[in-house]
């Protein structure tokens, strides 16, 4: 034929394609005449981006005018514009599932496996775009996409899975032709840079979505399959506290419980650093004789929660009489459990391990490889200025349960010449010097209250007769209470400031010495000050009876608040035949930890 004759042709084509949008598509408007030049243009292209009138009418989904351009030009079917997409793509994009069904029965060949330039294909499109209803169009007609891999190492069932789409993920999984399943059964679930189906399954603790993914796999594929980060499955549902997951897989594959993260750390050990108890607990029942477990520096699961701070998971283990063996293990520097819980300044672990051992004082008194117990230990290891509370803490714990020191003329010799050289470090000197000048400042606060106390006396003088200039309220008890505590509080304060003066050198030791002194005096002089405003103020009001009681409670309790708030600076030591001050200590204890957030 003719060049002039295909030419005849294709008009008369374009002619009777125009009548059809004229009479069925736009009612007889003209407005569809300059599409001739579009289908006859050398490109067909509609856009700058390259869409042909196929592409403009799949996003559209108009069905009677995708019917008419497929009949005439069934070329444009498979006619990508300049992203790589085919009209199958856009239309699965935009969710018009009639539109999609109308590209794959006129397309000749399968479109399916047709990927754009992100490599997607159009199931990849769907699921990125949530359309269900197309995505299980496309499983249904050929199961093999599902496993199609993207530009991004993506395919369409690793992308469902991180949406947690399980009813896609089943429909996949069940449509997945056996040749792909049986040939490749390990990799066919691998997804992005590493990432595992089965993960996104455990991330979003979807127990029918883990057990139909799981129902593909099988032991070699399980214990094999890891992240980027070297963690299984299992050892993902330890970190997250996945229960679920845990069970799950552990009755799929007991021995994946056995197998370690980069860092040589088992699941069990993951779980016990994350504080998930219960996941533990799941282990242990599942494999006892993972409570011998250890890492790479010879550390069980007791030594991983005290270093952690896992309050509950020790609590757990030591409540657990086939359990409390692991408090006497050693790790490979010697430390028991309680020596870990010492070095990260964990009162509560502190005082939860020390108690239990008090019972057994060979715990108390073991010695790691360097000969220190857990109290030799806490005053010679050094703190950052954000640990001082915590460290203060350690030791009144471990002082609660009359933990020993090893050789105890060396070591407190050693105690007394450490701080001070600790004190050389630029860092401490700063600290210390910024203490010394608080507590400087506030010990001249409280001198000049109590200054200013002592001559404004409650009820104040007699003016009259013999007793000219003497307290009215000199006979009542309640006065005298005031004038004893405000003296003390005086005096007190008056002896810090001097102290805290000769602490504005830069020795080393008397700063030391100087820190060692003030605190505690500085702490009886505020409760000195406190009492003797509650009795000057229950003098006042003495006649109100109601009143009167009601600042003996406020003073009661108020005392008692300071006092546990200052008891720790104290130091004081407790013994165990005095039953009273072992109880107010145990409060005092409490109390802070309260306080900073540490129960």
């Amino acid at each position: 034929m003719s060049k002039s004759g295909v030419t005849l042709q294709c008009i008369c084509r374009c002619q009777e394609f125009i009548w059809a949008l004229r009479t069925t598509c736009f009612a007889g408007a003209t407005c569809a005449i300059p599409i001739v030049s579009l289908v006859l243009s050398s490109e067909n292209k509609v856009s700058t981006r390259g869409n042909t009138v196929l592409h403009l009418a799949a996003n559209t989904g108009h069905m009677q005018l995708i019917q008419l351009i497929t009949l005439n030009f069934p070329g444009l079917v498979r006619k990508q514009n300049d992203d790589g997409e085919l009209p199958l793509h856009v239309a699965a994009s935009t969710g018009h599932i009639s539109a999609v069904r109308c590209l794959v029965d006129t397309a000749q060949g399968n479109t399916f496996n047709e990927k754009d330039g992100r490599g997607n294909t159009a199931l990849h499109v769907a699921v990125e775009n949530n359309h269900q209803d197309v995505a299980m169009f496309f499983v249904g007609k050929d199961g093999s996409t599902a496993h199609s891999t993207n530009n991004s190492s993506k395919t369409p069932l690793c992308m469902a899975a991180e949406t947690a789409n399980l009813e896609l993920v089943k429909a996949m999984v069940a449509n997945t032709p056996n040749s792909i399943a049986d040939a490749n059964s390990g990799n066919f679930l691998q997804g992005s840079n590493g990432n595992l189906i089965l993960r996104s399954a455990v991330i979003w603790r979807k127990k029918d979505l883990l057990e139909t993914i799981l129902s593909k796999m099988d032991s070699a594929d399980l214990i094999n399959s890891t992240d980027q980060e070297w963690m299984t499955p299992l050892t993902l549902a330890a970190y997250i506290g996945n229960f679920v997951a845990v069970s799950v897989l552990l009755h799929k594959f007991t021995g994946l419980a056995y197998k370690g993260d980069e860092n040589q750390f088992l699941p069990i050990q993951v779980a016990s650093k994350k504080g998930h108890c219960r996941v533990v607990e799941e282990f242990l029942n599942h494999c006892p004789d993972l409570r011998e477990s250890c890492d790479g520096e010879g550390q069980n699961i007791l030594h991983v929660a005290a270093a952690y701070g896992r309050v509950n998971v020790v609590q757990y283990i030591i409540g657990k009489r086939n359990l409390q063996v692991l408090s006497k293990q050693r790790d490979q520097s010697g430390n028991t459990p309680l020596h870990i819980a010492v070095q990260n300044w964990h009162p509560k672990i502190v005082i939860i391990l020390s108690l239990f051992h008090a019972y057994e004082r060979a715990n108390l008194n073991s010695l790691n490889n360097a000969g220190e117990t857990a109290l030799n230990l806490a005053e010679k290891t050094g703190v950052d200025k954000e640990m001082l509370f915590r460290r203060k803490l350690t030791l009144m714990a471990l002082n609660l349960a009359n933990a020993p020191r090893s050789e105890e003329r060396t070591v407190s010799k050693e105690t007394q010449d450490s701080v001070p050289k600790s004190l050389h470090n630029s860092d401490n000197l700063m600290l210390s010097k910024e203490s010394v000048n608080t507590l400087l400042l506030v010990s001249t606060l409280v001198v000049g209250i109590t200054f200013a106390q002592g001559f404004t006396i409650p009820g104040g003088y007699s003016d009259t007769g013999n007793n000219v200039g003497t307290p009215n309220f000199l006979p009542h008890r309640l006065f005298r209470i005031f004038l004893i505590c405000n003296t003390v509080a005086m005096c007190g304060s008056i002896t810090a400031s001097i102290a805290l003066m000769w602490a504005q050198t830069y020795d080393p030791s008397i700063i030391y010495a100087a820190m060692r002194f003030t605190l505690p005096v500085l702490g009886v002089t505020l409760t000195m000050m406190s009492l003797s405003f509650l009795a000057g103020v229950a003098l006042t009001v003495f006649h109100v009876l109601w009143l009167r009681f009601f600042v003996y409670a406020m003073g009661f309790f108020f005392t008692v608040f300071i006092v546990g708030l200052l008891a720790p600076l104290m130091d004081v030591p407790v013994s165990d035949e005095t039953i009273s001050s072992r109880t107010i200590s145990f409060f005092c204890f409490d109390l802070l930890m309260f306080v900073g957030g540490y129960n």
